[in-house]
C-alpha cells in the first residue's frame, strides 16, 4: 500500500513539472506510412500530402511531400533549369509543426527565386544519414550548386547509434505500429575503427526499445530514460568525437564533387565544430536562435521545436551569409 501511495505521489508530481510518458514526445501522421525504406538513408518520406500532429494534442499542420521524397518548399514558377540550393537536417529544418509555407526553405526560396531549393530535411535524421543523403542525390545526377547542412547538437546521439536515441527513433518511425511491418528498415551510422569512422547499420527491429508501460506512466518514461542516459554518460565525448569527423567528412567531400558546403548550427551552443571548419577553410553559420526563448518555439503545443518566427530567421541569415560569402547573384 505504502509503494502504491508513493508511485502515485511521485507520477502526480512528474507530470506537474511538465514530463509525460513516452508517446507524448512522438508524433501521428495521416494517412499511414509516413516513412517508407531507402536503401542508403534506412528510411525517407512517403510522397503525397499528410496531416501530423504531436500525440496527445488536437494541433494539426500539413505537409507536402514531393515526388522526390522533399517536403515542399514552394511553387516552380521558373521554366528553365535553375542551380540548386540543397538544405539537408532533422526536423528543425523540415518544419514540425508548422505548414509548408512557413518552412526556412519556402521562405527561402522567395528570397532566391532564381534558385531552385530543396529542403532535403527528413524527421529523426542525424549527420549520417544528411551525409547519405546527400550521396543519393549525386548518385541520381542531382548535384547541388550549394550544400547546407543544418547542425544541432542533439543529433550527437543521432550520427552513432546511442541507446537513448535508439528508443525515440524506433518509435519514432513505426508511430507505435507494429515493429514487424518495418523488418526491412535499418538504421545507419558511423562507429569509429581506429578512430576512422566506419559505416555499420542495425536493422530497426534490433535496436533498444523503450521499457514496458512507459507510454502510460511518466514515472517509468523518467526512470527509462534515466537509465539510458547512465548507461550513455561515459560515451559523450565518443559521440561527439563522431560528430566531428562526420562533419568534416562531408565538408570534404562536398569540396571533392565542386559542391560548396555550409555548415550551420541551429543549436547556438554548438561552435567547436564549426569553429573547427572555419579554421581549415570552410564556411559556418551560427544562427542565435534558442528555442528555449519562448518567441521562437511552439509554446505548450510544441516547445520542442523552432516556429515560424524562428524559421524567417533561420531563411534571412542563410540568405545573408549567401550574399556576403558572394555564393549566389
Amino acid at each position: 500500500m505504502i509503494i502504491a501511495i508513493l508511485a502515485l505521489a511521485c507520477e502526480v508530481s512528474l507530470r506537474l513539472l511538465g514530463m509525460t510518458p513516452a508517446n507524448a514526445h512522438h508524433f501521428v501522421t495521416r494517412p499511414k506510412p509516413f516513412f517508407v525504406r531507402d536503401s542508403l538513408t534506412g528510411w525517407s518520406m512517403k510522397p503525397g500530402k499528410f496531416s501530423l500532429s504531436k500525440l496527445g494534442t488536437d494541433d494539426i499542420f500539413e505537409a507536402t511531400i514531393d515526388a522526390t521524397g522533399n517536403r515542399n518548399s514552394g511553387p516552380d514558377t521558373c521554366s528553365t533549369r535553375r542551380p540548386e540550393i540543397q538544405v539537408y537536417g532533422c526536423e528543425f529544418t523540415f518544419g514540425f509543426s508548422i505548414p509548408d509555407s512557413a518552412s526556412c526553405c519556402y521562405k527561402l526560396q522567395t528570397l532566391l527565386p532564381q534558385y531552385k531549393i530543396s529542403n532535403k530535411a527528413v524527421i529523426s535524421y542525424g549527420l549520417t544519414q544528411m551525409f547519405l543523403s546527400l550521396q543519393e542525390s549525386l548518385q541520381h545526377r542531382d548535384t547541388p550548386q550549394i550544400a547546407v547542412f543544418n547542425y544541432g547538437s542533439f543529433q550527437d546521439m543521432r550520427t552513432p547509434l546511442h541507446h537513448r536515441w535508439s528508443a525515440i527513433c524506433r518509435y519514432s518511425v513505426t508511430q507505435g505500429d507494429d515493429i514487424s511491418e518495418f523488418q526491412e528498415i535499418s538504421y545507419p551510422y558511423f562507429d569509429l575503427n581506429n578512430d576512422s569512422l566506419a559505416f555499420r547499420h542495425t536493422p530497426l527491429e534490433q535496436l533498444s526499445g523503450n521499457w514496458p508501460l512507459t507510454d502510460k506512466f511518466a514515472t517509468l518514461q523518467c526512470l527509462n530514460s534515466v537509465f539510458y542516459m547512465l548507461h550513455d554518460l561515459t560515451q559523450t565525448g565518443y559521440l561527439h568525437r563522431i560528430a566531428q569527423k562526420t562533419s568534416l567528412a562531408i565538408m570534404e567531400y562536398c569540396r571533392a564533387n565542386h559542391i560548396t558546403p555550409v555548415f550551420a548550427s541551429i543549436t547556438p551552443e554548438a561552435t567547436d565544430i564549426p569553429d573547427s571548419l572555419t579554421a581549415q577553410g570552410f564556411i559556418t553559420l551560427n544562427y542565435g536562435i534558442s528555442i528555449k526563448d519562448s518567441r521562437y518555439n511552439g509554446g505548450k503545443i510544441d516547445p520542442g521545436h523552432p516556429n515560424s518566427a524562428a524559421h524567417t530567421l533561420y531563411a534571412n541569415k542563410l540568405y545573408q551569409l549567401l550574399l556576403e560569402k558572394k555564393l549566389i547573384k
